[in-house]
């Protein structure tokens, strides 16, 4: 386990793998959750973006028929 590897080289002296070994860890799960984040705001905005697409079509067959009524 990563941790244990941290404890060890620490128990060694070994600052700099020690350091190395938890950066990994830590970039590891800033990664992980950047790429979570992510898939949640792009389906978000996707279906945002879709929906807003949907209302300006709809307004337009409105102002459409709209106009067809008034000639």
């Amino acid at each position: 386990m990563s941790t244990d590897n941290i404890i060890q080289h620490l128990l060694n002296g070994d600052i700099t793998s020690a350091k190395m070994e938890t950066e990994n860890i830590i970039y590891n799960k800033i990664q992980n959750e950047l790429e979570a984040t992510t898939r949640l705001v792009t389906s978000e905005v996707y279906e945002d973006s879709v929906g807003v697409a949907g209302m300006i079509k709809q307004n337009m067959i409105e102002r459409e028929s709209t106009k067809d009524d008034d000639s």
